[in-house]
């Protein structure tokens, strides 16, 4: 959803420059260590999404956390 929110706002400022901003945006998620930075929780496992979809980046990172999907 943030992307898509952010991919909104690059629409909005860019001009003609927007679907390779917008590109750039969804190439730099697919291939982003993510989380960066969580001090509540500082030894999460760091995934890598390979997709832009959401659905994919969290069951990625619940599987390798071990957390069963639905879970709180």
């Amino acid at each position: 959803m943030r992307r898509a929110v952010a991919a909104g706002f690059i629409g909005l400022v860019a001009g003609d420059k927007q679907n390779a901003l917008v590109k750039e945006l969804f190439y730099w998620y697919k291939q982003a260590e993510l989380p960066v930075y969580n001090p509540d929780f500082p030894d999460h496992e760091v995934t890598i999404a390979e997709s832009t979809l959401c659905y994919d980046s969290v069951s990625k990172f619940i599987q390798k956390e071990d957390v069963p999907f639905g879970s709180p």
